[in-house]
């Protein structure tokens, strides 16, 4: 019984790792790098509300309707639509971690990463919290 539990305790996904990351690497002390990393951490966040959706009746009861999410703040108006609009019979919370990505490329693009070595660190943890989401 403590074995399964600690298995399922340790396939959640997990934000700190990722959070630290993009705190360390996207630079930026105005409101556009504050910006910058919020929008990262709310697609992170966003990816794991999904997960949590599928798997756990507490965040299901808050969270019936993918409006419900939207209102909580954890997507756009904008970005609710484009997930409402791709058809899929399957969890869709690898969408935000395809924002992610490309965000943190525009980030690079514009050196608010410093370098691709960052980049690739944040990818990892980026990869690291999808394939705790797919588990």
């Amino acid at each position: 019984v403590v074995s399964r539990w600690w298995n399922q305790y340790q396939s959640m996904p997990w934000l700190d790792r990722l959070m630290c990351t993009v705190s360390c690497h996207v630079q930026g002390k105005d409101e556009y790098g504050r910006m910058l990393r919020r929008t990262l951490m709310r697609y992170a966040n966003l990816a794991s509300i999904l997960t949590f959706r599928s798997v756990s009746t507490a965040v299901y009861k808050r969270f019936p309707t993918m409006s419900h999410v939207m209102e909580a703040g954890f997507m756009t108006p904008d970005e609710h639509k484009k997930l409402e609009c791709l058809n899929s019979p399957h969890n869709k919370f690898w969408v935000p971690c395809v924002w992610f990505v490309n965000l943190a490329v525009k980030a690079r693009q514009e050196d608010r990463i410093s370098d691709y070595v960052s980049l690739a660190h944040i990818f990892r943890e980026v990869n690291n919290l999808r394939s705790q989401c797919e588990k």
